[in-house]
């Protein structure tokens, strides 16, 4: 594994494991694959413990 992204793994490790409420912000160019990838970074934050929420300016997709 290439060094820097080895190191930058670790600081988000050492980083999570010291949060305990955490925020998924998603940007303002949003489709379908920024949703599932913020909804299985939650789900994955969530099974371990801590509390997350997503937080978007848009409408959600699929809301009226």
């Amino acid at each position: 594994m290439n060094p820097t992204i080895a190191q930058e793994i670790g600081l988000l490790r050492e980083f999570l494991g010291q949060q305990n409420d955490l925020g998924i912000i998603i940007g303002s160019h949003q489709n379908l694959d920024t949703y599932a990838a913020a909804l299985s970074l939650y789900l994955t934050l969530t099974q371990s413990g801590k509390r997350a929420q997503i937080i978007s300016k848009k409408a959600q997709i699929g809301r009226a």
